[in-house]
């Protein structure tokens, strides 16, 4: 997962694929990707969730039109991704609630991070999905090593840390502190533990040019 395809905005399927769209509870297919699903993927008037011909309907606004809260929408992107996973069909995922719901790529685009690799992706969803693997992969090698990490501060400045999240190399009464206040920290940025300076310190994962491990745990 996360070796994703992906398509120019605004490009549509030719090749048989699913064209998954956002839309409402009533079905009301009446603009953006959900009339083109209407007009030429089989999507079906009156029903806004689910498969439909050669369109998946992923509601992001209510029966009355009105735009959904994004843990609602993320449940039923997570019933769009298992039935994606259980499929041999390919799925031409648009940028779903990024248009008339209102919502930008960045609410949106991870919550297709689990997303199966058979669902190409929008282009515009890359940075964001792309992000997110590299977070992963930097804190899976972060657990048990020190790492130098390279990445450019807000102000333009290129700043090199050797760093870690181990708790065998941080501080008890630090490592107490950053799991009480890690969750106020959002998923573009990734706390760490500078073993040099000897106090935590972050930076943003699009902001990241390298990494290198500097000492293992073996």
């Amino acid at each position: 997962m996360g070796n994703f395809k992906y398509h120019s905005d605004g490009e549509v399927p030719k090749n048989g694929e699913i064209f998954v769209f956002g839309s409402n509870l009533a079905g009301r297919h009446g603009a953006g990707a959900a009339k083109e699903a209407m007009e030429n993927f089989g999507a079906t008037y009156g029903l806004g969730l689910g498969i439909q011909g050669q369109s998946y309907a992923i509601p992001t606004k209510d029966c009355n039109i009105h735009t959904m809260s994004l843990n609602i929408i993320e449940l039923c992107i997570n019933q769009f991704i298992e039935y994606a996973k259980n499929s041999k069909k390919v799925f031409w995922v648009t940028r779903v609630g990024c248009g008339l719901a209102g919502y930008s790529d960045g609410d949106i685009a991870p919550m297709f991070k689990n997303a199966p690799e058979n669902c190409i992706m929008p282009e515009p969803w890359k940075q964001h999905l792309e992000e997110h693997v590299l977070r992963n992969e930097l804190k899976t090698v972060l657990s048990s090593n020190v790492v130098r990490v390279g990445f450019t501060k807000v102000n333009g400045d290129i700043r090199v840390i050797n760093c870690t999240l181990d708790s065998s190399r941080i501080d008890s009464e630090y490592d107490v502190l950053y799991n009480k206040n890690a969750r106020k920290i959002n998923d573009n940025v990734l706390a760490v533990w500078c073993v040099d300076l000897k106090e935590w310190r972050s930076f943003k994962i699009e902001n990241v040019i390298n990494y290198e491990v500097i000492y293992d745990s073996n």
